[in-house]
């Protein structure tokens, strides 16, 4: 009988984190050591592992960045002016500081491509993570390594997955712990202090707005007010206003004019 046909994976490894968690040979070592013990490391892994970690690579920036300081003497022109100087010396260093990331970053592949069991460094990793902490978000060096794995050594809850994720996974669930934060609703004190301050702005509102109204007809009715004429007779299209009104004038038909206000 043939064996079952291996599961395609991606080991995704976070190198800053890596640099910052293992940061000497004593601190790997008591961290991979329970790993190792519960199977989670081959014995391979783990060697590689303090290996790797006790050396230098973590450095190569700073020896980058010295590195080309040093060729400042010799690439300097003396007939330049200070503010270039200044300039090429600090382009050095980047060119410098740039190299040496690159060779950490290589460093960190090569040390990942060594690795004999790919999945059981991944669980050691993400148990390894829960008694240091997460690490932080943002823009990170991942290094993304494909590696295939038995399906009978795969967690039962892991079996739909392509992705091991060593860190990222990590970054995942705190995003969704930070995800839309969603108000406290209200309290009572909170919704009546709402609704009396709605309120009073209204009443205040309609207060400005009705006296505005009344002092607007007020002047209207004294503008346009009509002095009706007592008219006995029924005519009704006689009529007088205030501009040419004076009390006891009268028509011709001894009719006198009066005013209704």
């Amino acid at each position: 009988m043939s064996d079952p046909p291996k599961v395609k994976k991606v080991l995704l490894y976070d190198v800053q984190w890596m640099d910052d968690t293992f940061v000497s040979r004593a601190i790997t070592e008591s961290l991979f050591s329970p790993q190792r013990e519960s199977g989670n490391l081959s014995a391979h892994d783990y060697d590689a592992s303090i290996n790797f970690f006790s050396n230098f690579h973590r450095h190569y920036p700073i020896i980058g960045t010295l590195a080309a300081v040093s060729l400042f003497p010799l690439v300097n022109n003396a007939k330049r002016t200070r503010g270039k100087q200044l300039a090429l010396l600090f382009g050095l260093g980047v060119v410098g500081h740039g190299s040496g990331r690159l060779y950490s970053g290589v460093a960190h592949l090569n040390y990942v491509r060594s690795l004999d069991h790919p999945y059981g460094f991944q669980k050691a990793i993400r148990e390894v993570s829960t008694q240091v902490g997460a690490p932080k978000t943002g823009r990170r060096l991942v290094l993304q390594w494909p590696y295939q794995v038995s399906p009978d050594d795969i967690d039962p809850d892991e079996q739909n997955t392509t992705s091991s994720n060593l860190i990222l996974d990590i970054n995942s669930e705190s995003q969704q712990a930070k995800g839309p934060q969603v108000s406290n609703p209200r309290s009572k004190w909170d919704e009546i202090r709402n609704a009396n301050s709605g309120t009073a702005r209204n009443s205040t509102w309609d207060a400005i707005r009705q006296k505005h109204e009344r002092t607007s007809t007020k002047e209207s009715s004294k503008k346009d007010e009509t002095l009706w004429i007592d008219n006995p007779t029924g005519q009704t299209d006689r009529y007088a206003t205030p501009d040419t009104y004076d009390k006891g004038d009268k028509y011709s038909d001894g009719t006198e004019a009066r005013s209704t206000s």
